[in-house]
């Protein structure tokens, strides 16, 4: 049996990042820490906050120390922050996921 004859679509438009532009604040909190990222639109690290400081058990304090890392590393670069993202460890119970 013979194939059926297609033709090409419309051509996807191309995008292109700006290195330069914008940026989104990512952070991960450890039980030991945190770190923060800034990170370009185009999935590259612009600059990271270090590895390993001492976090409170308090909540509020951790996303302070978080908040302040970022504006710190805004700073430094320059960019505009355009969105964030935080990672936080969690147990997970199987096998329902909660």
């Amino acid at each position: 049996p013979g194939g059926a004859g297609g033709t090409q679509g419309r051509p996807s438009h191309r995008l292109s990042i700006d290195e330069n532009g914008p940026v989104a604040l990512a952070a991960q909190v450890h039980s030991d820490g945190f770190r923060a990222a800034l990170v370009g639109l185009g999935g590259r690290i612009v600059a990271t906050a270090p590895g390993k400081v001492t976090v409170s058990a308090d909540p509020a304090q951790v996303l302070g120390a978080v908040v302040g890392a970022g504006a710190a590393l805004l700073a430094e670069t320059g960019r505009r922050c355009v969105g964030a993202g935080l990672a936080v460890p969690s147990a997970v119970a199987e096998p329902d996921g909660t």
